[in-house]
């Protein structure tokens, strides 16, 4: 894994079909942090975004959201994107950190990817976190 922590912002929902680690290998390296928000929104985590990122660089950055969630209705692919935007908008983050997007089904176990950057910034991270691997159901 590249130098970097890898950052997922998921839902702070006391459902244990949410827990990241579930579908994603967080154990291939201590350096992961999760941070949980109410739907999993990521407008709130600006300034733990920033603090995490000077205290030892982000690498990437997940938005995980689930569809269903009461506490971020809506549109769940819309949400993701506009909490991307958000992030990459703000002043305070570093406008490289790559971002990536997914949806959880979480009745079903799935995971769909949310495409926010073009396909070869893509698949440049996912090859640098190669660790990262999330767990298609």
């Amino acid at each position: 894994m590249p130098s970097g922590t890898l950052v997922i912002i998921a839902c702070s929902e006391p459902d244990t079909r949410i827990d990241p680690s579930r579908f994603f290998n967080l154990n291939s390296s201590g350096n992961t942090r999760v941070v949980k928000t109410a739907g999993g929104r990521a407008g709130t985590t600006i300034n733990e975004l920033n603090a995490i990122d000077r205290a030892t660089s982000i690498g990437m950055i997940v938005v995980l959201q689930h569809i269903g969630c009461a506490w971020s209705p809506g549109d769940t692919e819309a949400n993701i994107r506009s909490d991307v935007s958000t992030i990459n908008n703000s002043p305070h983050i570093r406008n490289d950190i790559p971002i990536i997007g997914y949806s959880l089904d979480a009745i079903t176990g799935r995971l769909k990817e949310v495409n926010i950057q073009d396909e070869a910034a893509r698949q440049q991270v996912l090859q640098e976190f190669h660790d990262f691997a999330p767990f298609w159901g």
